[in-house]
């Protein structure tokens, strides 16, 4: 299929929401896209942890041009490979593709629970229904830039079904460096139930300094929250550290 972008997109299955909204919309979380892309310049770094088969990936990858660079996580095997076909594809040469967890450690095996082809981007660090265990290499993004040699991010995008709070974690260096990156990630009170206490992610960034917005108060220029968000409903926010703003 082709999206809105003129992306050509292979799709495990039309069943999960981010195949579906690629099928139907020709974009997949319009609103943050369009945010993220208005927040990319050339040249920049982006790096997408949850990458998934590549909605954010491919027209970040476009934005940032050749001078630029996307760090793109993915820890299914499965869909990792979607990922690099895609990119394939559409003969996209500036994405680095990493097919391992993300988190607050690094290990040579953790149990990662891939999920079947109909709810594809549903997989991450805790178990669910019709989720098989595997095992894979987990390592803190800290470890992962370094040893790629990045150490200024534009932009870090972050998406792992509740466990986002390790991957901030794990990321200390480059979330309280100088020059930090503005963070978009994912809240949702019964997948952060998963592998801790709601809000645990907001607390990590705000301890760092970070203020924290949804995503459409944000784009609309109101406030950021007073406090963590701790119940539903979820969604996209995005995270900036007070003093870069």
């Amino acid at each position: 299929m082709t999206c809105l972008d003129g992306s050509r997109m292979l799709i495990p299955s039309l069943s999960d929401s981010v195949g579906f909204h690629l099928f139907i919309d020709g974009v997949y979380e319009r609103t943050e896209l369009t945010w993220l892309l208005r927040e990319l310049q050339p040249g920049d770094v982006f790096v997408d942890v949850g990458a998934n088969i590549g909605g954010f990936t491919l027209p970040a990858a476009r934005r940032v041009g050749a001078h630029g660079l996307v760090v793109a996580v993915e820890a299914s095997p499965r869909v990792a490979d979607y990922l690099r076909r895609n990119l394939e594809a559409n003969r996209i040469v500036n994405v680095r593709v990493f097919q391992t967890a993300v988190s607050d450690r690094t290990s040579n095996s953790v149990t990662f629970y891939a999920a079947p082809d109909h709810a594809f981007g549903a997989g991450g660090l805790g178990p669910g229904d019709g989720m098989r265990p595997i095992s894979v290499e987990a390592k803190q993004l800290d470890t992962l830039l370094a040893e790629q040699g990045v150490t200024t991010v534009r932009v870090l995008k972050v998406d792992v079904e509740g466990f986002e709070a390790a991957v901030f974690r794990g990321a200390e260096q480059l979330l309280t460096g100088s020059r930090p990156p503005t963070v978009l990630f994912e809240f949702y009170e019964w997948a952060e139930r998963r592998s801790g206490t709601p809000g645990d992610a907001q607390r990590v960034l705000r301890q760092w300094g970070y203020d924290i917005w949804r995503i459409e108060d944000y784009v609309s220029g109101r406030p950021p929250m007073s406090d963590c968000l701790t119940r539903e409903p979820g969604g996209n926010l995005i995270a900036r550290r007070s003093d870069h703003h």
